[in-house]
């Protein structure tokens, strides 16, 4: 366990660097790979007919054979492209809606899997892809390893994040849906028959796993939030809510009259679920929202992580234990802040975990879960399967 706890660290090394401007520097562990990691080919790990541009997918090929958690540690065998594509949502006032595809790619260039052609032949000797669907900020960072791995990505360009509850907590999951949405009833040219709309995994940092918690099913509560926002001198403290203000309590009859222009708003308060049921697994990362969200729903499999150290780190852990979903999974890594997504060997860990959550839950690599589990994870140094501090 040893071993693989220094190769998530290594592997930071091999992804990441230069891709999309992240400034990230790699330091020199050419040394420690070459003994540590296994070498790779350029072979796809696994082999499927070429799907043709008219075919419509409708489920992924059997995966086979089971790739290894060597081959799980490194890049995968694709290399990675992008294209960038932009829609109008009329139905919300002509809302644009740009989105960054990521995709499996063939190239002549040799060298690094960090490279991201742009605009880049795809590869379909694997097609139909399943696909992630989160804000290009988050796919900047995640995207090019998933990508390796067999994986496309939907990013919506522009969602970032927000300082206080506004329409932005409901606008940009119907972002994440228009996109999917166009994708798969208009695929953008060139890349027909390579994204598996159908098989889809939802992942978001922050403000972006707001967005995920959202669509695997979290609704706003209407008498949650304003009974926590009774008495502005006396909130909850649940941790540095930072987009999650009373504010908007003090006109909440504006704000859900804004909001009943595109969602519909129960009698008892309980706002419109936005999901899909082709989005099968999710990963809401270092989220909030305990104070806001009726859970009641989520009953899909979902994978929170966070850091010990995040301020919103207590608001997780509350939002974990009120999952009703039988197939939930809490990862804690130590000594972190809510920072730490900017720190590249942190980041490599949490590719490794989203390429294991999605293969299995996407994919269908049932090895893969073992890569999640307590007696795998509670070896790694510097991470903890569970959550700590929950009282």
């Amino acid at each position: 366990m040893e071993n693989m706890s220094r190769l998530i660290q290594n592997a930071a090394s091999r992804f990441l660097v230069l891709a999309f401007l992240l400034l990230f520097m790699l330091t020199s562990c050419s040394e420690a790979l070459e003994t540590a990691v296994p070498t790779i080919t350029l072979e796809p790990i696994y082999t499927v007919s070429i799907v043709e541009a008219s075919e419509t997918p409708t489920s992924i090929p059997e995966p086979t054979p089971n790739p290894s958690n060597q081959e799980l540690l490194q890049f995968g065998p694709y290399y990675a492209g992008k294209s960038t594509f932009e829609f109008i949502d009329t139905s919300r006032d002509d809302r644009s809606v740009n989105i960054t595809v990521f995709y499996p790619a063939l190239t002549e260039r040799e060298g690094s899997y960090m490279y991201i052609a742009k605009d880049a032949e795809p590869d379909f000797s694997a097609a139909p892809y399943p696909a992630i669907l989160s804000s290009t900020k988050m796919a900047n960072q995640l995207a090019p390893y998933l990508v390796s791995h067999g994986f496309t990505w939907i990013g919506v360009n522009g969602i970032d994040t927000y300082m206080k509850l506004n329409a932005e907590i409901y606008q940009q999951p119907l972002d994440l849906l228009f996109a999917l949405d166009q994708v798969a009833e208009n695929p953008p040219a060139g890349l027909e028959g390579l994204i598996n709309t159908d098989v889809v995994g939802s992942i978001g940092y922050s403000f972006d796993g707001n967005n995920a918690l959202t669509l695997s099913g979290a609704r706003i509560d209407s008498s949650l939030y304003l009974s926590n926002c009774a008495d502005p001198d006396n909130i909850p403290d649940w941790g540095d809510m930072s987009c999650f203000s009373c504010s908007v309590a003090q006109d909440w009859e504006t704000f859900k009259a804004d909001a009943e222009q595109v969602l519909t708003i129960d009698d008892d308060g309980i706002w419109q679920a936005i999901t899909d049921q082709r989005i099968k697994a999710f990963m809401p990362l270092a989220t909030e929202g305990y104070w806001l969200f009726d859970l009641s729903l989520i009953d899909q499999p979902i994978l929170m992580i966070d850091s010990s150290e995040d301020s919103l780190y207590r608001e997780n852990v509350l939002i974990f234990e009120d999952l009703p979903s039988e197939d939930k999974t809490f990862i804690t890594i130590l000594n972190e802040d809510h920072m730490m997504i900017y720190d590249p060997d942190i980041v490599a860990q949490l590719a490794y975990f989203a390429t294991a959550f999605f293969g299995y839950h996407l994919q269908g690599y049932e090895n893969y879960q073992e890569y999640l589990s307590e007696g795998t994870i509670s070896n790694l140094e510097g991470i903890q399967w569970g959550v700590m501090n929950a009282e």
